[in-house]
């Protein structure tokens, strides 16, 4: 499974099912690569979340709706993706069987590769794009995480590991200090920003 869908596995296992499901439908779907086993995974995933969040609303008829849609692309999901299907189906046939189960038996966990992955079990990469979803959940400036995401992104790709990603896989990990972690990554990116534009302006 690739980091973007292990973030959204994750971000939804921390109880934030809104956030897992509508990452999912807005921004990693479309960065899907051109595979069908993906886009299988990917829908299912975020129709999974989507039943979660139509129970908490308490519309039994999309929850119903959203998990046969979720069966429907689970079944499509190869094995090794690492979702655990028997499991995940299960849980889907309990939850339109009694929408309320939610509230009464609590959420039913995604599993992959026999653990219900949380924040703090990734690492890079998927730890970076879980960060950016978490930060937009809970209220904290947008466009600079963003930002520090795409720094990230590309200190990845050159195979460094530097302080900007550091912050964020420290963010998606640490949720009882993550108000300290972000004032350190909006430095960070401010600096970094402040250094681009100088060197910019020696062209101009």
């Amino acid at each position: 499974m690739d980091a973007p869908l292990r973030a959204g596995v994750a971000v939804y296992n921390a109880g934030h099912h809104r956030a897992a499901r509508d990452a999912l439908a807005d921004g990693w779907l479309a960065r899907c690569r051109d595979d069908d086993a993906e886009r299988h995974c990917t829908a299912a995933l975020r129709a999974f979340a989507a039943a979660v969040v139509a129970a908490h609303d308490h519309d039994p008829q999309a929850v119903r709706a959203h998990c046969r849609r979720a069966r429907e692309q689970f079944a499509c999901c190869p094995e090794d993706a690492g979702v655990d299907v028997g499991a995940a189906d299960a849980a889907l046939d309990a939850l339109a069987d009694d929408p309320d189960r939610v509230t009464d038996a609590g959420v039913p966990p995604l599993v992959v590769s026999g653990t219900a992955i949380t924040p703090s079990a990734l690492g890079p990469p998927a730890a970076v794009e879980a960060a950016v979803v978490l930060a937009d959940a809970a209220g904290y400036q947008a466009d600079e995480f963003k930002a520090g995401v795409e720094y990230a992104r590309e200190e990845l790709a050159d195979g460094d590991y530097g302080a900007i990603t550091g912050l964020l896989c420290d963010f998606a990990a640490d949720a009882d200090h993550r108000a300290m972690i972000a004032t350190r990554l909006r430095q960070h990116v401010r600096r970094k920003q402040r250094r681009e534009a100088d060197v910019a302006g020696l062209f101009d």
